[in-house]
C-alpha cells in the first residue's frame, strides 16, 4: 500500500491498521525505507552486539563503553551495612547518674570503600519496679579502641528529660533518636557505646539497652 494512500480519503482498499501506521510514521518522521530498516532489528541481530560476535578492535571499544558507562553508575551510587547490639538489661535504684552496661561493635567498610558518613541509633526502654514517678535524664557515651575515659556525644538530655515513668509499678517508656558519629567511627576499629541514666527518684528501674550502627559508603 502506497503512502500517503491515494485519494482524498480511506476508500474501502484502504485498511483501519494502514491508516493508523500512515498516522504513525507521518508522526515519527518515518518513510518506507526507514520503517523496512527498523524492521529488519531483531533479536538475532541483537545479538551480533555480543562482543564475540565483533571484531576485535569493535568488540573492545564496546566492553569500554560498557565498562565506563556500569563505573560511572557504579561509583555515584551508595552502600549501606549495618551492626547491632545484643539487648542488656540493667537494673538501677539511684537518683544519681549512672552507667548502664556498653554495647561494642567493630565495624569494617568493603576494601577499596570511600566512607560517606554513619549513624547511630540509640535505642532505651524504662520499665518502673514501684509505683513512683521518674523523670529520667540521659545521655549517651562513648570511646574507641576498648580503653580509656569515656566521652559524652553532642546529646546530653539530662536538663529536659526524654523518659517519664507514671506511679505505677510495670510503667514503661522508651525513646530512640538517630546520631551522626561519623568524626568518632573508623573502619576496624572498635567503638563502644553506653547510655548513662539519672532519674529524679531512687526506686527501681529496669533499664534495656541496644545500638545501632550503619554505615553508608560509595565504591570507586
Amino acid at each position: 500500500m502506497p503512502y500517503p494512500p491515494q485519494g482524498y480519503g480511506p476508500t474501502a482498499a484502504v485498511t483501519a491498521a494502514e491508516v493508523w501506521a500512515y498516522i504513525t510514521r507521518r508522526l515519527t518522521n518515518l518513510d518506507d525505507v526507514r520503517a523496512a530498516r527498523i524492521d529488519e532489528i531483531t533479536a538475532a541481530r541483537l545479538g551480533e552486539l555480543d562482543p564475540a560476535n565483533l571484531p576485535a578492535d569493535v568488540a573492545a571499544n564496546l566492553t569500554a563503553i560498557l565498562a565506563r558507562v556500569t563505573t560511572a553508575h557504579f561509583d555515584a551510587s551508595e552502600f549501606e551495612t549495618e551492626w547491632q547490639t545484643n539487648p542488656v538489661v540493667n537494673n538501677v535504684a539511684s537518683a544519681a547518674e549512672t552507667p548502664l552496661t556498653a554495647g561494642s561493635i567493630t565495624p569494617t567498610y568493603p576494601s577499596g570503600a570511600a566512607e560517606v558518613r554513619a549513624i547511630l541509633l540509640p535505642m532505651i526502654k524504662a520499665a518502673s519496679q514501684a509505683a513512683a514517678t521518674h523523670h529520667i535524664g540521659i545521655k549517651i557515651q562513648y570511646r574507641t579502641g576498648g580503653a580509656g575515659p569515656w566521652s559524652d556525644l553532642p546529646l546530653d538530655l539530662t536538663t529536659n528529660p526524654p523518659l517519664g515513668l507514671v506511679a505505677v509499678d510495670g510503667a514503661v517508656d522508651s525513646w530512640a533518636h538517630p546520631v551522626d558519629v561519623t568524626a568518632i567511627v573508623s573502619s576496624g576499629v572498635q567503638v563502644e557505646f553506653r547510655f548513662a541514666v539519672d532519674s529524679d527518684d531512687a526506686s527501681s528501674v529496669n533499664y534495656t539497652t541496644s545500638f545501632l550502627l550503619a554505615l553508608v559508603y560509595r565504591m570507586g
